[in-house]
C-alpha cells in the first residue's frame, strides 16, 4: 500500500474537518468524499483501495458524527458499482491511452465528480433508511442547486486527483527504475 496516500488522506481529513469547515462556516466538507471517489478512480490496486477506503470511511464517520456504517456501506457500493461499470465500459482511460494526459485527467475528473454525487446520494439513503427515517430529501438538495457546489466539487476534485496521480506516478517511477534495487 502507498503510505504517501495515507499521509495525504490524513491531511485531507485535517483540512476538511478541522480547518476549512470552521473557517468558512459550513457544516460539512466535500474533501473526504472527493478523496474516496478519487481513490476509487485513480488507484489501480484494488486491495489498497479497499483498505484505505474503509479506513477513511470509518474515520470520517467518527469525526463527522454520521451513523456507523453510513460511509462504509456507501463506499463499498460505490466501489462495486464503479468496478462493475469499468468492466463493461472501460472507464479507466489510462489502460488504453497512455500518451493522452489531458484526455485521461478530464475523463477521470468527470468520473470523480459523478462518483462524488453518487456517494452523497448513497450516504444520504443509508442514513435515512437505517438511522433517521424522518430525514427529508430536501437536506440533500443544496449540493444539486445553483452553480457553486458543482464548481467547488470540480475544483477540489481536480486538486485531489492531481495530487493522487502525482503520488501514484512517483511510486511507479521509483519502483520501476532499473536502479531501484541497487
Amino acid at each position: 500500500m502507498n503510505y504517501r496516500l495515507v499521509l495525504f488522506f490524513l491531511l485531507v481529513v485535517l483540512l476538511g474537518n478541522f480547518i476549512l469547515s470552521p473557517l468558512f462556516g459550513v457544516g460539512e466538507s466535500f474533501l473526504v468524499v472527493i478523496f474516496l471517489a478519487t481513490l476509487i478512480v485513480a488507484v489501480k490496486d484494488y486491495r489498497s483501495i479497499i483498505i484505505l477506503g474503509l479506513l477513511a470511511s470509518f474515520i470520517e464517520e467518527l469525526l463527522g458524527g454520521f451513523g456507523l456504517g453510513v460511509f462504509i456501506m456507501s463506499f463499498f457500493v460505490a466501489f462495486v458499482l464503479y468496478v462493475w461499470l469499468d468492466r463493461f465500459l472501460s472507464l479507466k482511460p489510462s489502460q488504453h491511452r497512455q500518451g493522452k494526459i489531458i484526455y485521461q485527467l478530464s475523463s477521470e475528473l468527470l468520473s470523480v465528480v459523478c462518483l462524488t454525487y453518487i456517494f452523497y446520494i448513497l450516504a444520504f439513503t443509508v442514513q435515512k433508511v437505517f438511522y433517521d427515517g424522518n430525514l427529508e430529501w430536501d437536506r440533500l438538495a443544496p449540493i444539486f442547486q445553483g452553480y457553486m457546489p458543482p464548481i467547488l466539487i470540480s475544483v477540489q476534485s481536480g486538486i485531489i486527483l492531481s495530487v493522487v496521480e502525482y503520488l501514484n506516478n512517483k511510486k511507479r517511477s521509483i519502483t520501476s527504475s532499473p536502479y531501484a534495487r541497487i
